[in-house]
């Protein structure tokens, strides 16, 4: 492998990485604040990607495509939570994954009735595809290296709302202790919507992101899911930093996987790393091994 080849492994593994990392920090937020895993979260995301798309063809501009696609994600978020989430977290069964599983197969279906299975070409969000940025011998397109910065952006901001906003408190008050927040008069409803609808609208601003280098599919939604959950786990589900790094990580490793190896069987990195985790270190490469007497 030459060094130019090397140094665009990185680049591609970087921008892998930063779609993983938007999607499974909204998975890492669910189960830290909830204790629960919302399946919809990344099909709500997809639709918002597609309103986006739809507003475009309108020959509405793109920046209020952008708005009204996470918008649109958000309100998905709030639903999944009013209608399923919330009535079924409490129950003594996962009731509430498979309502988070109906809800994202029906998002699909609504996807595909609308918009058919084919791939669309999605504009660029900087005005030109053939931008690029030269590295040594490498290049990266500016649409690649923007998502890049905004997805790692994103999450040093929220980073610093959970440290030192109000909200976050709130939120740290609720993941710690849910029934103590309460008591405490924390609206622990509101705290669990507000984390749920969050969750959707980081999916939506990574396949929007992501959508002008690999279009958008009604069906791609499983896949990106899989991957964000992935990052999730392999990170530690406690853990709002560590779903960063296991991104990054995994972004690499596919991409490096997709050089190395033939067509097809990149993927195999990255369920290689989590049956490796899963094996070795259960809670993840930062998750706290909890110890419960009984």
């Amino acid at each position: 492998m030459t060094f130019a080849l090397f140094v665009q492994a990185i680049l591609g593994g970087l921008t892998i990485g930063g779609a993983y990392c938007l999607i499974g920090y909204g998975f890492v937020l669910c189960w830290r604040v909830a204790k629960v895993i919302n399946l919809a979260q990344v099909n709500s995301g997809l639709f918002g990607g597609f309103v986006c798309l739809w507003l475009t063809h309108l020959k509405f501009p793109l920046f209020v495509g952008i708005i009204a696609g996470i918008l649109a994600s958000g309100l998905l978020g709030f639903l999944t939570d009013r209608l399923i989430i919330n009535p079924l977290r409490r129950s003594k069964i996962i009731a509430w994954l498979i309502g988070g599983l109906a809800v994202h197969l029906l998002i699909r279906q609504t996807i595909i009735y609308w918009w058919g299975c084919d791939s669309f070409w999605f504009p660029s969000l900087l005005g030109k595809r053939e931008l690029t940025i030269a590295i040594g011998n490498a290049f990266i397109s500016l649409d690649r290296l923007l998502l890049i910065v905004v997805a790692f952006l994103i999450v040093y901001i929220l980073e610093l709302v959970f440290d030192y906003t109000m909200l976050g408190k709130m939120m740290r008050a609720t993941a710690h202790d849910e029934v103590a927040a309460a008591l405490m008069g924390i609206n622990t409803n509101m705290v669990v919507m507000s984390t749920l609808i969050l969750s959707s609208v980081l999916c939506a601003i990574g396949i929007i992101l992501q959508a002008p280098f690999t279009n958008l599919t009604s069906v791609m939604g499983f896949d990106i899911m899989i991957k964000g959950l992935i990052a999730a786990i392999v990170g530690g589900l406690d853990s709002r930093r560590g779903v960063a790094v296991a991104a990054l990580v995994l972004g690499i490793l596919e991409s490096f996987g997709g050089i190395l190896t033939p067509a097809g069987y990149r993927d195999a990195f990255t369920f290689g790393m989590l049956i490796l985790m899963l094996l070795t270190r259960p809670q993840g490469l930062f998750g706290k091994f909890i110890v419960r007497e009984v």
